[in-house]
Formats: C-alpha cells, structure tokens, sequence
C-alpha cells in the first residue's frame, strides 16, 4: 500500500500527487511546444529538429508559464470546479516537490524561464539574425547533450 499525501485539505495517494505534477509539467512541455513552432533562428533549428525534442528537453524553462496559466485557472470564477481543484493541488504539489529539493541541495528552479508575451516566447528575427552572425548555424555541443539526456531520462521512465 502506498504512502498518502496530504495537501490542501485532501489526502491523496502518491501515484495521485506525481499525476497531479505531472499535470503542470504537461502544460510546461505544450508551452516548449508553443515555443518551437515561433520565430527561431536556423542556429535554433540546427539543433532542435521537432517539437516534442525540444519540449522533452527544456519544458522546465516553461514551467513559471505554467503555474501562471494554472493560477489564471484558479482565478477564473467560470472555469470548471474540478479543474480549479486539480490545478490548485498540483500547483501545492510541484511546489512543496521543488521545495523538499532544495532542502536536499537541489535546486529545481534554476534555469531561465520563459513567458508568454515576450519577445524571447514569440521570436525576433533581428535577433536570429544577430545570433547566425555571432554563432553560426551549426548545432551545438549544449543542445545536443541536453538532448540526448532528455532522451536517457525517457527511456528511464517508461
């Protein structure tokens, strides 16, 4: 019998709580999605070849995104009560996770986030073009390790 949770007044399972959080990070991977499919430079392209690489690899740079659209669901007096109550458990959830990381000396929330409505979510080709100018087109070693590690994480899930 599995550990249960207890968060935001309900006691869940484990196997609940991690579907909970995986929830958030869903939203994160469509938001890396989103991200691919903008304005990218061919330096960007060289090194992500589709949208679910990219996504796999670097949606927790969306996950600030994703617990703002979560928390506009909670704010939303029209949206539907049981999503209100799954985004509002997930969110405790990844938060208390990422918290009991860094209490362990991990840190969870390190790398640069994204956000709708910004220049760097939608793309700037005066930019694009700055960075074939400085960098190239090639692809590099950084994407391509974080690639391939993202790839190692997959097949040590499923």
């Amino acid at each position: 019998m599995g550990t249960n949770i207890s968060v935001g007044g309900e006691v869940v399972s484990t196997e609940q709580a991690m579907k909970l959080v995986d929830k958030l990070y869903a939203r994160a991977a469509d938001l890396a999605g989103a991200f691919f499919e903008g304005n990218r430079s061919k330096k960007f392209r060289a090194n992500w070849k589709s949208a679910d690489d990219y996504a796999e690899a670097n949606k927790n740079a969306f996950i600030a995104q994703a617990r703002a659209d979560f928390s506009k669901i909670l704010a939303n007096p029209k949206a539907d009560p049981n999503e209100q109550r799954v985004c509002y458990l997930a969110l405790l959830l990844e938060r208390a996770f990422s918290e009991g990381l860094k209490q362990l000396g991990r840190e969870t929330d390190t790398q640069l986030q994204v956000l709708k409505g910004t220049a760097q979510f939608e793309g700037d080709s005066h930019e694009n073009k700055k960075i074939a100018e400085k960098f190239g087109e090639r692809p590099n070693l950084r994407a391509q390790l974080r690639a391939g590690a993202a790839k190692l994480a997959q097949t040590t899930h499923h």
